[in-house]
């Protein structure tokens, strides 16, 4: 092998078929959905970083909800620059309290990637949170070889405004809306085969059916008030 072949080989952005078979023993998070544990080979790495690129708002933190209950150990749950507001109401369904949550938001790139390595590195955290945009395999690699020593998850959400880059990480999906739920495709699988996809559905969606019974039922409930005032 010539030294040239030897260096490409170490890039961070090469990853080789082979190298699935040192990881066969990967431990695995249920994701809650049989067809997505399947094509997962059991579920999320328990420890890495995962990518998920997904639009915002279709439910891209709902459908891992599983995934931030699990909380054994009863460790912090970390949010870094999320573009929404984290209801305590859906914090608490998950069991998750303000002892156990944070929300961090920070100025710059460069002190987010900070903040998440330093949460991982604590090891006071079961899993962290990221929004990030145009993350560089350097980077990315230094947060999956973090992550993966001190056995936490951390998940890296992109949207779509930013072209598609590989990254040596654990896992590599991708969401995009379908019906009453996402369609999943795996572009990376640490211990497993990429270019697989399935399709979730979200239970209790609700519809127009349902807003319009609660209308009528406030506009009965009204009419009964009067006639009983």
């Amino acid at each position: 092998m010539t030294q040239s072949t030897s260096s490409l080989q170490q890039h961070p952005a090469i990853w080789r078929a082979s190298d699935s078979l040192k990881h066969t023993e990967i431990a695995r998070l249920n994701t809650g959905y049989d067809a997505l544990n399947t094509i997962l080979s059991g579920g999320f790495p328990a420890a890495g970083l995962t990518r998920i690129r997904s639009l915002l708002g279709i439910g891209e933190i709902s459908a891992l909800k599983l995934l931030i209950s699990h909380n054994p150990l009863q460790k912090l749950l970390v949010f870094i620059n999320p573009p929404g507001k984290i209801h305590k109401s859906w914090l608490a369904s998950l069991g998750q309290t303000s002892n156990t949550v944070h929300v961090v938001y920070c100025a710059t790139p460069e002190q987010t990637l900070w903040t998440a390595e330093q949460c991982i590195k604590s090891e006071a955290c079961y899993l962290v949170l990221m929004w990030h945009q145009a993350i560089e395999p350097k980077q990315a690699r230094r947060l999956q070889v973090a992550a993966a020593q001190h056995d936490t998850l951390c998940l890296l959400y992109e949207t779509f405004s930013h072209q598609y880059n590989a990254l040596p990480v654990a896992l590599d999906i991708e969401l995009q809306p379908a019906g009453n739920g996402l369609r999943i495709t795996v572009h990376k699988n640490i211990g497993s085969w990429p270019g697989q996809s399935t399709q979730i559905t979200f239970k209790h969606t609700p519809d127009n059916q349902a807003i319009y019974r609660a209308m009528n039922n406030t506009v009965a409930l009204q009419a009964l008030s009067a006639q009983v005032g």
